[in-house]
């Protein structure tokens, strides 16, 4: 598969240099930059690409697009951003595991040192015995002769592929591709590896406390990000997390490093589909013999298969259980007899009754002792862009037979990703109003482990780390927009002579600015929907385009509007 994907990627190429050639030939040096400067843009070359294209331009042609200076600029001097660090979610690092005991199955067994586990398909009957937790006294441990570890910090093929050993054998579609996509699609926008786009993984199994006092995880990732900060020129970075990351990096920003550590170090945070404030898949697949969890998120039967025996060993799987809170008297669990008479209900105010009555040991010491972080959901103070799907049918709540424990239970179905649900993925949204630094917010048309593999998800965080979308300084044209709902719903707004303003289209002369300006933006729509409204505080800039522009760049700029002029909020997709 890869390797066919190769060939058509050369194949492609191939037909690009042709093109090139053949324009350059017939001087029209002009059009051959914008076809470079366009096939950049919209991630059909590499930067490595586009700079070898663009050299061949610019000996034949010293164009006058307004573009040039752009592109001369990220070909000599390399682009300018932000450095990006991500923090993976549940299941999202490799576990790796030693043995210095025989275990009953012999096919366990590695020859020396430690060998993939998690996600390693070899060793898959291996997974309920190594994985296993085992709580006394406030301390979790592995069975006695199994060492555990994460392999790769710092490095990105921690967290490229689930399946630890894979690098890329056709599987980046399947349930083992995890943060493949977005990686590739940075290191085409000349990111590269472990330098500027780097990953802490750490054992998801763990809630915070354990992996701050046991596994000196925070202190790493602080190390990781100042590391990342001085070797690139001293450049704030991009924390991405997802998941469980997300409450993991924000325990770490709220108990660990000072404001001043973040003022310096932090770029900004981008969480994406966190679970704030858990989720009722835990309780299901703690207590109910009910996996939706593991079924959303790993997506393979036979992997699942041997985990269900185990999760409940997890203190991560306390740690995200659904909050009072935020979940406050909703019900999340009935129990019902056999023949439908209720015995009684169980809300997020009633955990330690429903672990009585569901016989799960230490169930409510544990859940006391891992609650108690994060507990306030206190806004961390650094830029943040909360971006989370919405309007996927996700488990709420669950009807359970007493009668015959050993069945699932019967799942009710709210909003929210599909595994987390809408009360918890909002909790972000509260900081808005709790910090001086900015705060935006964004549903996404993703689904929950989809996010991090969306191409509109990859353009955003482009956006944020690099403000332009090739990361030199920005130039007149170009677009951003904010203030939506969505990633490509909002006020539009574009760069002229050192500042962002508003644009207004002042005639329907001008019906194609928008058109252009989603294109430039990746939307697909030819027919953006646009709705007009009333500005009060600021001014507008008038934009006029024909149907000829590849971008605002080549459009007709009319100048600013004074206050109150009419604004331009639009839908492209």
């Amino acid at each position: 598969m890869e390797g066919n994907f190769g060939k058509g990627r050369g194949l492609q190429l191939v037909l690009l240099a042709i093109i090139f050639a053949i324009l350059v030939a017939n001087s029209e040096g002009e059009r051959c930059c914008k076809y470079v400067v366009k096939s950049y843009v919209q991630s059909r070359i590499t930067y490595t690409e586009t700079c070898s294209l663009w050299g061949r331009c610019r000996q034949k042609s010293m164009t006058s697009y307004r573009i040039a200076y752009r592109v001369e600029q990220l070909c000599t001097n390399g682009p300018v951003r932000s450095p990006i660090v991500i923090v993976p979610g549940l299941f999202g690092s490799h576990i790796r595991a030693k043995f210095s005991k025989l275990v009953d199955k012999v096919f366990c067994l590695c020859l020396s040192g430690f060998c993939p586990v998690w996600l390693s398909l070899e060793r898959i009957f291996c997974l309920d015995d190594v994985l296993k937790l085992y709580y006394s006294n406030g301390r979790f441990n592995t069975e006695s002769g199994i060492e555990t570890m994460i392999p790769d910090f710092g490095h990105t093929q921690a967290v490229e592929i689930i399946d630890d050993g894979v690098l890329d054998f056709g599987l980046l579609d399947s349930y083992t591709s995890y943060f493949y996509k977005m990686v590739k699609y940075f290191v085409n926008k000349g990111y590269t590896k472990d330098k500027d786009i780097r990953a802490a993984p750490f054992d998801w199994r763990y809630d915070a406390g354990c992996i701050f006092a046991a596994h000196n995880y925070f202190q790493r990732l602080k190390t990781l990000i100042e590391d990342t900060y001085n070797s690139n020129s001293n450049r704030s970075v991009t924390l991405v997390a997802h998941s469980l990351g997300g409450a993991v990096s924000l325990y770490f920003l709220n108990n660990v490093v000072s404001q001043e550590w973040k003022d310096t170090y932090i770029h900004a945070y981008i969480p994406l589909s966190a679970a704030w404030s858990g989720s009722s898949v835990t309780v299901g697949a703690v207590a109910l013999h009910t996996f939706q969890l593991l079924d959303s998120v790993i997506e393979s039967k036979t992997i699942t298969s041997h985990l269900t025996s185990i999760v409940k060993t997890w203190p991560s799987m306390y740690w995200l259980f659904p909050r009072a809170e935020v979940f406050g008297n909703q019900t999340i669990v009935e129990s019902r007899y056999g023949d439908g008479r209720l015995k009684r209900t169980y809300s997020a105010n009633d955990w330690q009754a429903f672990f009585s009555d569901f016989n799960v040991p230490n169930g409510w010491e544990i859940l006391q002792l891992v609650h108690a972080l994060n507990a306030n959901f206190t806004a961390p103070n650094v830029t943040v862009h909360c971006l989370y799907g919405a309007g996927y049918s996700t488990p709420f709540k669950f009807i359970k037979n007493v009668d015959d424990m050993k069945s699932p239970a019967e799942v009710i179905f709210g909003d929210g990703d599909g595994t987390v649900n809408i009360e918890s993925l909002e909790v972000c949204l509260k900081w808005k109003n709790e910090q001086s630094a900015p705060f935006t917010s964004k549903k996404v048309k993703a689904a929950h482990t989809p996010i991090v593999k969306t191409r509109t998800v990859f353009n955003y965080i482009e956006s944020v780390a690099t403000d332009c979308q090739t990361g030199c300084p920005c130039i007149n044209g170009d677009v951003k927009i904010i203030g939506g709902d969505s990633l490509h719903e909002g006020n539009l707004m574009t760069w002229f002579n050192g500042s962002w303003y508003s644009v207004c289209t002042s005639s329907t002369l001008c019906s194609y600015t928008l058109k252009v300006a989603c294109k430039q933006l990746g939307c697909e729509s030819s027919s953006p929907r646009v709705e007009r409204f009333k500005a009060t505080n600021e001014k507008c800039l008038s934009i006029c385009c024909t149907e000829n522009e590849d971008t605002l760049h080549d459009c007709i700029f009319s100048g600013l509007n004074s206050i109150g002029t009419q604004l331009d909020y639009i839908y492209c997709q």
